[in-house]
């Protein structure tokens, strides 16, 4: 038998709208859970039925500036329909964009917030992300929905790699990779028997912060059990915007120019996790940074999208 039907990735569109283009893998997960049971010890299954589901998307993307002028640490309130594309594929490659015969699933309520985003020397740089569906009361938390034109149009120019890196004001050199993690915890709750989540919302975040280097002095500083975040400069992480070269000329945008990432945690305590020798490969220190806020009307995570790099 011949195969049917192919599709392929596409956009998601933000409430905004604001359209997320550069994503290299996605998820629809329904979640169910279902009740089986058998009446008075009947061999089989006489009943099943939908107990519970809290449906999820996850994606991850390159388009962090993007991403991040809408989701920083503490995520974001998705109030209003968001949509997550799927194009049909023909013979010759996708069916045109206009053509009512791609996918979509929409969201009305729900939660966005990324798990962690990996800035790497001179790899490609993502954000894991998900998107967590509730019930609105009207509409079930996934709508999906064939014979549908693709929004908008598909671009590819946000790309970052991890630029330097300073603690309490010093610079660590030799930055292989810098993992920022959110730790974010969602309190999803439901009630009156529905079958699906009615609120989520955000209960707290975990931010650390995990650097590789090869530089292993940092070890000699901090000792065994680290050292604390002065409360002034702290933590800064930046991630260096990439810049099209096709006509030659160098791939990233000057230092000074307010188009690259900062990552600023003020507070808390840095330590070297853990130096790794193997052979004749260069010695790699892990730095775990973790973020505590001052106050309590101060997040421990500032991001900026429109940063310069000294």
């Amino acid at each position: 038998m011949a195969i049917g039907t192919i599709s392929t990735l596409d956009l998601i569109r933000l409430p905004g709208p604001v359209d997320l283009t550069q994503i290299s893998q996605q998820q629809w997960n329904t979640a169910a859970e279902i009740l089986t049971e058998r009446a008075a010890a009947h061999t089989h299954p006489m009943f099943r039925g939908v107990m519970n589901q809290q449906p999820q998307i996850t994606f991850s993307t390159s388009m962090l500036g993007t991403l991040l002028a809408s989701c920083p640490l503490v995520g974001a309130s998705i109030a209003s329909t968001l949509y997550t594309y799927f194009k049909k594929a023909a013979v010759t490659g996708s069916v045109a964009r206009a053509t009512s015969q791609h996918s979509r699933v929409a969201m009305t309520l729900g939660y966005l917030h990324w798990n962690s985003i990996t800035l790497n020397h001179n790899q490609p740089s993502e954000a894991d992300c998900v998107l967590t569906a509730a019930y609105d009361g009207t509409n079930e938390p996934f709508v999906a929905a064939g014979s549908v034109a693709l929004s908008g149009n598909l671009t590819d120019t946000e790309h970052f790699v991890c630029g330097p890196v300073y603690i309490n004001g010093s610079q660590i050199s030799s930055i292989k990779q810098a993992v920022i993690s959110s730790g974010i915890q969602l309190r999803i709750e439901g009630a009156d028997g529905e079958p699906w989540p009615t609120f989520v919302g955000l209960e707290m975040t975990d931010p650390v912060v995990t650097i590789q280097t090869t530089e292993v002095s940092p070890f000699v500083s901090a000792g065994v059990d680290g050292l604390a975040l002065n409360g002034s400069s702290g933590l800064v992480v930046y991630g260096r915007k990439m810049t099209k070269n096709q006509a030659g000329g160098v791939t990233r945008v000057a230092n000074g120019t307010s188009q690259h990432l900062s990552f600023t945690g003020l507070n808390g305590m840095w330590r070297v996790d853990m130096v790794d020798a193997n052979g004749t490969s260069p010695a790699m220190a892990t730095i775990r940074v973790e973020l505590t806020s001052p106050d309590d009307s101060t997040l421990p995570l500032i991001v900026a999208t429109t940063a310069t790099i000294p």
